[in-house]
């Protein structure tokens, strides 16, 4: 992976960003990182077969710079008790697993995975991916002999408000919150592991353009909105998600009964994944079609 400097941050934080990458920059084929059994084949694998060719920007690193100062720093200072980065290594049907679990506290048997993230993780609850890596450590730390009872994601807000905080209720009330998350079966634990590891074998081999695509969630796809207009007014009167034509007919059935007038605004939507956040997106055939099909909607209009 080659880091640029683009955005011409300094050149003491661009040294360390491009260090930091270095650690793990060249992936190992003898082994998956946990970090890779909770993402997408196609982007996995892109990102494998690709790593010497693709090109990010240290200033779209720096998010993940700085959370991963913040883990370095908390491990430091050791609990009592505690296991904090320390690296797991085990073997679960014939494959090799690596990962680094935050903090095991052996006094009351918890779990801790220490998140950097934005505040719609929360106001969403959308805590899925973490419960999924979070359990896939605990099987790990199963094997290693350690006992866990309780899973957490200790949330560290980049962008909090304490104006916003006042406002709503449903906004986290602090900059950084503890948030519980479910433990699964061992059998369940085991079977997802397994059937993350199957799915990247079975692909490995394929070319990159019959690599199984990304479902909409994993490209964290926003829809594309048909917005109902009025001239004058700055609000849309109704929403409409990937219906140009139910929008059309909304805006026909306000002209023959409203006065006033009424258009369509779109809005289109975006892979956020894939446009912001997948290093392999260039190599993927998957989003160079839908940058196309993207193209020809818009000359069309």
């Amino acid at each position: 992976m080659i880091v640029t400097n683009e955005s011409n941050l300094h050149n003491g934080i661009f040294n360390a960003i491009n260090k930091w990458m270095g650690r793990s920059r060249n992936p190992d084929p003898d082994y998956y990182r946990v970090t890779e059994l909770v993402r997408p084949v196609q982007q996995v694998l892109l990102q494998r077969r690709h790593n010497d060719e693709i090109t990010v920007d240290a200033m779209d690193m720096l998010n993940a710079f700085r959370g991963s100062a913040v883990h370095e720093l908390l491990s430091k200072y050791d609990a009592m008790n505690a296991l904090q980065e320390e690296f797991l290594d085990v073997e679960i049907g014939g494959h090799r697993v690596k990962g680094i679990p935050d903090y095991y506290d052996g006094n009351d048997f918890t779990l801790v995975d220490f998140k950097n993230c934005r505040v719609w993780k929360y106001v969403y609850q959308d805590f899925s991916d973490w419960e999924e890596q979070t359990n896939i450590y605990d099987y790990m730390l199963f094997v290693y002999g350690f006992k866990v009872k309780k899973l957490y994601v200790a949330a560290m807000f980049d962008d909090w408000s304490p104006t916003r905080a006042k406002a709503s209720k449903d906004y986290p009330q602090h900059r950084a919150v503890v948030i519980p998350l479910k433990k699964w079966s061992r059998k369940k634990q085991r079977q997802t592991i397994l059937k993350k590891i199957e799915r990247l074998e079975a692909a490995k081999h394929l070319k990159d353009e019959d690599l199984p695509p990304c479902s909409y969630d994993d490209m964290w796809e926003k829809p594309t909105v048909y917005a109902v207009m009025k001239q004058e007014r700055k609000t849309s009167i109704k929403n409409y998600e990937n219906d140009e034509e139910g929008a059309q007919r909304h805006v026909n059935e306000l002209t023959d009964t409203k006065k006033g007038t009424f258009y369509v605004e779109m809005r289109p939507g975006e892979r956020t994944r894939c446009e912001h956040y997948c290093s392999a997106s260039e190599f993927c055939y998957q989003f160079k079609m839908h940058k196309l099909s993207q193209e020809e909607q818009e000359e069309v209009a």
